[in-house]
């Protein structure tokens, strides 16, 4: 992921999944023919961002290291593992430009005000923080009592 190592997600793997494995280039009716816009153009599968956001899911994937006792060289049996701090965090598109799940709810979906709950504790995922701008509450505070 670019928070991991400032670098973008590689688009060729996901490129070629949607390309050569799935979808294909050109949306299809039912037929197999290929279908038309209202200027009789063909009408695309992907665009660009559907390839990005299918290359940001992909990332945090590394290699499995061997198992002496068992596998030399390399791993055969499952040669992938997925390290989270590698991997995107943020929210992905689908191909209808909606939102694929990480596992957190969408903001919609919460009761109103529950960031502001007692006890409600947070944490950004998105890069290293060293916390030196945080301001620490006196637990004897009017502003702690509410919060914690």
């Amino acid at each position: 992921s670019y928070d991991y190592n400032r670098f973008y997600a590689d688009e060729n793997y996901a490129r070629e999944v949607m390309q050569l494995f799935s979808i294909g280039v050109w949306k299809l009716n039912m037929d197999g023919t290929v279908q038309k816009d209202e200027n009789g153009e063909d009408i695309p599968s992907y665009d660009n961002d559907d390839i990005m956001s299918l290359a940001r899911v992909f990332t945090g994937f590394d290699r499995r290291p061997s198992r002496a006792n068992y596998e030399a060289p390399g791993n055969d049996i499952d040669p992938l593992r997925i390290l989270p701090k590698m991997h995107d965090v943020y929210p992905k598109t689908d191909l209808n430009k909606n939102y694929i799940g990480d596992g957190y709810p969408l903001c919609s979906e919460l009761p109103d005000d529950v960031f502001l709950r007692k006890g409600a504790s947070y944490e950004f995922v998105g890069y290293d923080y060293s916390g030196l701008d945080a301001v620490a509450l006196p637990e004897n505070s009017e502003l702690f009592s509410v919060l914690c």
